[in-house]
């Protein structure tokens, strides 16, 4: 006892019980593991550098499919569990990889599941509307330009 009563004075003349001391640790240990779960969580959700599949950090070129892009318009349906797109085909291109492409003539659309594509999905759908929109003369238009890419392409 006299051991403690030595140790508490040096420490400004107060003894602090060991159950205190215990509980104060603890809740000090608490606070560390929940501060480092905190920075993990907020690590995991920053990226570290543009990734594929980061629609926010990498350009994404909107363009219609050519013949060159047969194989990666299957291998992406064969992903997304889909069957191909039939007919003029919107595709989307990130980092010279196809992410997300869309049909024009059923608007159906066909993304990488592995990566984030469903911005990249949006934005085909709203570029398929402002293409197939039909203008006053109803829906000549959208058959004129279904018409021209199955030509064109």
């Amino acid at each position: 006892m006299s051991r403690r009563r030595r140790r508490a004075t040096l420490d400004g003349d107060m003894y602090v019980h060991p159950e205190i001391t215990q509980a104060l640790a603890r809740e000090k240990q608490r606070e560390a593991i929940g501060a480092a779960a905190s920075r993990r969580r907020t690590r995991r959700q920053e990226p570290a550098g543009p990734s594929l599949g980061d629609a926010a950090a990498d350009e994404i070129k909107i363009r219609f499919a050519t013949a060159a892009d047969a194989t990666p318009l299957r291998n992406l349906a064969a992903l997304d569990e889909a069957p191909p797109l039939e007919g003029a085909i919107l595709v989307a291109e990130v980092a010279g990889g196809v992410l997300a492409a869309c049909s024009l003539s059923d608007g159906r659309a066909i993304a990488d599941p592995f990566r984030q594509s469903e911005p990249v999905k949006r934005l085909l759908e709203l570029r398929r509307r402002q293409l197939v929109v039909p203008d006053r003369r109803g829906s000549a238009r959208a058959r004129r330009v279904l018409r021209q890419l199955r030509f064109g392409s």
